[in-house]
């Protein structure tokens, strides 16, 4: 078998080219970014929104999950962007006690399994929830400053 050898010239030219398509910054790689969507009143997400970076403002209100089993593999994060008791809900179309959560607070770690609703109570600008389907429960990893609801 024969084997090809890239002369250095070529390799440098290769290396600079993948330099210009990628720029390398002091806090990490630029240029990458996650699609966001803002949420400023009671509605639901879709399959469509995975991956998007969701941010919450306005007054407090619920915001519907999609179906659960349907959503395998999707995921959302989710951010207060206003000091507010904003509510994730499952689709209670759909599901029954479909959520399960881990939350880290100022005061404590809580688990909770088989719920319906997750409010951020007392609600901070930066609260956020993770949320991820793994087909059988929506697992949510909470992080506010007091305590999260589960209801």
């Amino acid at each position: 078998m024969g084997s090809k050898r890239i002369g250095l010239a070529r390799t440098q030219a290769l290396i600079e080219n993948l330099k210009r398509d990628l720029t390398l910054g002091g806090a990490g790689l630029q240029g990458v970014t996650r699609p966001t969507k803002s949420v400023t009143s009671t509605g639901a997400l879709t399959a469509a929104d995975s991956g998007k970076i969701i941010t919450l403002t306005g007054s407090a209100f619920t915001l519907t999950l999609p179906g659960c089993v349907a959503s395998a593999g999707c995921y959302f994060d989710i951010v207060a962007g206003a000091a507010e008791n904003y509510v994730v809900s499952e689709d209670a179309t759909v599901d029954t006690d479909k959520l399960s959560m881990v939350s880290v607070n100022a005061s404590a770690t809580e688990r909770d399994h088989a719920f319906t609703t997750a409010t951020l109570s007392s609600g901070t600008i930066g609260d956020r929830f993770h949320i991820y389907s793994n087909g059988a429960f929506w697992i949510i990893t909470a992080f506010a400053n007091a305590a999260v609801a589960a209801a």
